[in-house]
């Protein structure tokens, strides 16, 4: 797989920041991930099923657990909730860790949708998730073009 867009990534930040303070994502990057995976675990569920969801959702773990192993405590079910990290890491460590392990695994989540189901649905996919979200297809083009 190549290497993710900056783009990809930046947009991926935004999304998780647009977490904060949302249900109970106040506890920082990892509820943050947990929300931004709750939201897209409807619409994906409806493209893939239950199955196809936490196969995205373990892919991308595999993928981002390359670049952050610490994500290898991170847990997916079967329903694709998803568990562990916090509390495998120590407190000095945590915040950076998962501010970085939470932008690169939904990176690689959105990545993989556009491998699979292409730009323009991705783009949708993402607009009819977060309706506020700064994307449009040049977020993805990047990758495309190298």
């Amino acid at each position: 797989m190549s290497a993710l867009s900056p783009n990809l990534l930046t947009l991926s930040r935004q999304l998780l920041d647009g977490e904060r303070g949302v249900g109970d994502s106040s506890t920082g990057p990892e509820g943050m991930l947990m929300q931004a995976c709750a939201r897209l675990r409807i619409p994906l569920k409806k493209l893939a099923g239950t199955a196809g969801y936490s196969s995205l959702l373990s892919r991308a773990l595999a993928l981002a657990t390359r670049q952050v192993p610490a994500l290898d405590h991170l847990r997916i079910s079967a329903d694709g909730s998803l568990t562990g990290l916090q509390e495998a890491l120590p407190d000095s460590a945590r915040a950076q860790v998962l501010q970085d392990g939470a932008a690169l695994f939904l990176a690689q989540l959105l990545d993989l949708l556009v491998s699979f189901i292409g730009q323009s649905l991705t783009v949708s996919l993402v607009r009819e998730t977060w309706p506020e979200a700064p994307i449009d297809h040049a977020v993805l083009e990047e990758k495309e073009q190298s």
